[in-house]
Parts: C-alpha cells; sequence; structure tokens
C-alpha cells in the first residue's frame, strides 16, 4: 500500500475471495509442499558435485607439481 501526502491511499495488491471474480492486481500467493524424495536427490547431487570438486583439486594439484618439477 502507498499512502501520498495528501491522504490517498493506494493498493497495490488486492486479496483473492473465494466465489468473486480475480482482482486486478492479486496478492501474490506462496504455497509450501512437503519434501520427500526431492531431499534424497538433492543430498546425491551434492555429494557427487563435492567429490568431482575434490577429484578436480588433486588432479590440478598433480598438473601443477609436473610442470613445476619439469
Amino acid at each position: 500500500m502507498q499512502l501520498y501526502s495528501d491522504g490517498n491511499e493506494s493498493a497495490w495488491i488486492e486479496p483473492t475471495v473465494e466465489g468473486q471474480e480475480e482482482p486486478e492486481r492479486p496478492a501474490p500467493v506462496l504455497t509450501l509442499t512437503s519434501e520427500s524424495s526431492p531431499g534424497a536427490l538433492a543430498l546425491f547431487l551434492a555429494i557427487l558435485a563435492l567429490l568431482v570438486a575434490v577429484g578436480g583439486v588433486v588432479l590440478g594439484w598433480r598438473a601443477n607439481r609436473r610442470t613445476v618439477s619439469s
């Protein structure tokens, strides 16, 4: 809501009332759901990313060591 210096108010959002027509500027709605299997998938991908990162560090370290000693 915006309040002007002359006392007028302007609503930027309007609540949606069931059984009535949807307003011109409806208020945003956030719906949360329980997380079942996507959590396991996210954990698997995080562990996989960690292993790839560690592998990259090891390979980079070995390549750097090889070029420095040459």
